[in-house]
């Protein structure tokens, strides 16, 4: 209702005083609370969040996020898979790989290097 503030003109004229509206009213309530009153307002919002509560996240658990993979270095953590299809469903189905783990079929198979000039890269650490 106030009047410095009822177009992007005059809102970039009173940004100070704007922002610490914002800011105030940011306060006053919880980031999901934040989040849902925009929402219902029709304004594009998301609470602030760190990964643990990313990961703690009711919604983002039910729709399985994220995973928890066994890989020979121990249990990790991972995104899973964001797009969900009813008829054809995604999985996880290797775990991630060690650095050069892929070298030779990179290399080897697709780029065609040979097996020699592959292993000297790897020697001198340009390839890993």
């Amino acid at each position: 209702d106030d009047p410095r503030f009822a177009d992007k003109f005059r809102r970039k004229r009173y940004e100070p005083e704007l922002d610490e509206r914002i800011a105030q009213w940011t306060r006053e309530r919880s980031h999901y609370d934040a989040a849902a009153l925009l929402q219902a307002e029709g304004v594009a919002a998301f609470p602030a969040s760190s990964a643990r509560d990313l990961y703690t996240d009711p919604h983002w658990k039910a729709r399985d996020a994220w995973l928890d993979v066994e890989h020979p270095y121990g249990r990790e953590v991972i995104y899973g898979l964001h797009l969900k299809f009813s008829d054809t469903p995604g999985s996880v189905r290797t775990n991630c790989p060690f650095i050069g783990e892929h070298n030779g079929l990179v290399f080897g198979d697709l780029l065609g290097v040979p097996a020699g000039e592959l292993a000297r890269l790897e020697e001198t650490k340009v390839l890993y």
